[in-house]
């Protein structure tokens, strides 16, 4: 009945009724609470946002808190938000309250959350670049890559990267100009992860430059293999089959080769069709050297959605090493009904031959169910 009452009151928009709003923030009666935050949003100013805070860090309604945060609008509330995030110590209410901000597109604090985010025992640094993105733009990057660089984590320092890629959109030049000779080496994996046609070029002429077993090698080169689409192919099967590098690059070269030219036709960049994904991954294949690639062949070939794919893993079905992995394949391929119904005949022998053959009870399954629904 209070919480009726109080809606019924806060339609009538009379601001003598804001002490029972706050009075009703305190209530354990979730209908009552609801009421109550929804009556200081529509009756409340900046004076009240200390409260609606408190609700929002640790009420019994902390999203409506927030929300209501986020969405009331004034220049005061701004202002009343920003000096409480000033005050604010604790790490976690600190992050709540950038968040509140940035969905009130709060730009002013873009500069005060990313030099926080710079301070030497700031824990948590991602979170802080992660809020600040969505009102900061390709003019701000410098900033974000000065706390990029502050990032240990490799984890973190790799979601950092993904965000400075999305706010270049495509233009290395704001990242390049932060570059130094001290900074040069870990600049590489950003460049990479930006990915337009300069940073490409210069990252494949160091490739082929820098002498193999130098850390500048090692940082351009792992800026190649985590180059996030196949422009860079040819670079890597160059490597994998150049006696010029040592094996394990090699080696990783392989591996990346067989990633980003098996990628979906929308991620791939470069002019290649299915067939020629599956033609290239069997010359992976044939230069592998050890059963670990050959077996990362017959994996990514079965998410090519062709009949060549299933033509090649079933090439390789009674090799004892890799049968596991060709059966999985053709049970991924087969898992596509428009590819099973476009060649039945290869895919019902394909999957008699599964049936015949592998002792799991869940690919029997599915091998089975495959077969009865062409």
């Amino acid at each position: 009945e209070k919480s009726v009452t109080l809606a019924i009151l806060t339609a009538k928009q009379d601001k003598q009724y804001l002490p029972q709003a706050l009075a009703a923030l305190k209530s354990q009666d979730g209908e009552l609470l609801k009421a109550g935050l929804l009556a200081v949003e529509t009756f409340g100013g900046e004076k009240e946002v200390p409260a609606l805070l408190e609700q929002a860090f640790s009420g019994n309604d902390k999203g409506l808190a927030t929300q209501i945060l986020s969405r009331k609008g004034g220049k005061e509330i701004d202002a009343a938000l920003v000096a409480a995030l000033k005050a604010e110590k604790d790490n976690g209410r600190y992050e709540a309250l950038a968040d509140i901000l940035s969905r009130r597109w709060n730009t002013s604090i873009r500069p005060i959350l990313l030099e926080k985010a710079k301070q030497a025992d700031y824990p948590n640094r991602l979170r802080l670049l992660q809020i600040a993105e969505g009102i900061s733009g390709k003019d701000n990057v410098g900033e974000f890559v000065d706390v990029w660089e502050a990032i240990a984590d490799r984890g973190q320092k790799d979601n950092a990267e993904q965000i400075i890629s999305r706010l270049c959109g495509g233009d290395s030049a704001p990242v390049t100009a932060k570059r130094t000779a001290a900074n040069e080496s870990a600049m590489w994996s950003l460049l990479a992860r930006v990915g337009d046609d300069k940073s490409l070029a210069d990252i494949r002429k160091a490739v082929f430059e820098e002498k193999p077993g130098t850390d500048k090698f090692a940082a351009v080169f792992n800026a190649l293999r985590n180059y996030p689409d196949g422009r860079v192919a040819d670079d890597l099967f160059k490597v994998a089959q150049s006696g010029d590098f040592p094996e394990n690059d090699r080696v990783n070269a392989l591996r990346s080769f067989i990633r980003v030219i098996s990628l979906p036709n929308d991620r791939i960049r470069i002019p290649i069709n299915d067939k020629q994904q599956v033609e290239k991954l069997a010359k992976a294949f044939d230069l592998a050297a050890r059963v670990d690639e050959k077996r990362y062949v017959i994996e990514r070939v079965g998410q090519i959605r062709t009949v060549e794919s299933l033509t090649f893993v079933l090439k390789h079905f009674d090799d004892a090493e890799l049968q596991d992995r060709v059966i999985r394949s053709v049970l991924d391929l087969a898992h596509h009904t428009d590819l099973r119904r476009r060649d039945k005949e290869a895919f019902t022998a394909a999957l008699d031959k599964v049936l015949a053959t592998t002792k799991h009870q869940d690919l029997l399954e599915r091998a089975k169910r495959y077969k009865d629904n062409f």
